[in-house]
């Protein structure tokens, strides 16, 4: 019978640390309101899923975390199915009661800037890796263990980041000038250290610095900025954001973050208060004055 710590190490093959850990908290979630209401996989109604976000949102889970526990919890069902165990038809296939969301937070270019300044404050390798997020849109666990070699060169790309996201999946991210001044400034730093990564660890140079390590840091930026909802994660939006900005097609943002779908990445593109004035003005309705 596949247990849960089979489904963790199959999440974490393929997904984010974060997003692995938000699934399994929507697993066992599942399993928890399983018990709760007597149910097993065999004699769940095919509403399963609905009912099972019914409940979420009654527990007053917050929106965000509800949509994650309910993928969590339907990616269990499939995957278990997919080993033999017995499922209510079309149980995963229903369609989801909507769950009211807030919009989302935006970084603006005038945070962006006080986050970078603070960013620099920071020793390395940390600062470096602090830096290179929105100048990437590298994920926080793909950044944290990137390889020593991972920075390449080509003559159609220049330097470029090597990158091997979910799934193994390989893409480049190439360096523009402001990042590569960044990291010759890093390669001062990184060239005393004997490590096959990019960014070791200070306590051992073994292993890489941490993806908890990164939060961690930016939760003293996030503070000195009175921001409380800005994470790591929030610098590959930002990223993406400058990308459309500037006029880049969504096929290549798509590329760059390695998304396996475009509907991925029209979550990334967020629209600020400043596009859509932008935008409402430029409407000319013939007669008006």
């Amino acid at each position: 019978m596949p247990t849960l710590n089979d489904f963790e190490s199959y999440l974490r093959a393929l997904r984010s640390g974060n997003t692995a850990r938000s699934y399994m908290k929507g697993a066992r979630k599942l399993i928890a309101y399983m018990k709760e209401t007597g149910l097993t996989f065999a004699s769940a109604p095919p509403t399963i899923i609905q009912d099972f976000t019914g409940w979420l949102i009654a527990s007053g889970i917050k929106p965000r975390s509800t949509r994650l526990f309910v993928f969590g919890g339907r990616r269990l069902m499939d995957w278990l199915r997919e080993r033999g165990v017995a499922m209510p038809e079309g149980a995963t296939k229903t369609e989801l009661p909507k769950i009211p969301n807030r919009r989302q937070k935006v970084v603006t270019g005038e945070m962006l800037a006080t986050y970078l300044n603070l960013a620099e404050q920071d020793a390395e390798p940390i600062r470096t890796l602090l830096l290179l997020l929105p100048y990437t849109g590298l994920r926080v666990n793909e950044a944290c263990t990137l390889p020593v070699n991972s920075i390449k060169r080509s003559k159609d790309l220049g330097p470029y980041f090597e990158v091997f996201g979910k799934g193994d999946k390989e893409r480049v991210v190439p360096i523009n000038v402001d990042m590569l001044k960044i990291l010759q400034k890093y390669n001062q730093f990184r060239t005393k250290i004997d490590s096959p990564w990019l960014f070791p660890s200070p306590s051992n140079p073994d292993n890489p610095v941490t993806p908890g390590s990164v939060e961690g840091h930016v939760r003293r930026i996030r503070k000195v900025m009175s921001c409380p909802w800005l994470t790591p994660h929030k610098m590959r939006h930002a990223f993406a954001t400058m990308l459309k900005n500037n006029g880049v097609d969504i096929h290549t943002i798509k590329e760059l973050l390695g998304h396996e779908s475009i509907t991925t990445t029209q979550i990334y593109l967020h629209t600020t208060d400043d596009d859509m004035k932008k935008a409402v003005g430029k409407i000319k309705i013939g007669g008006a004055k």
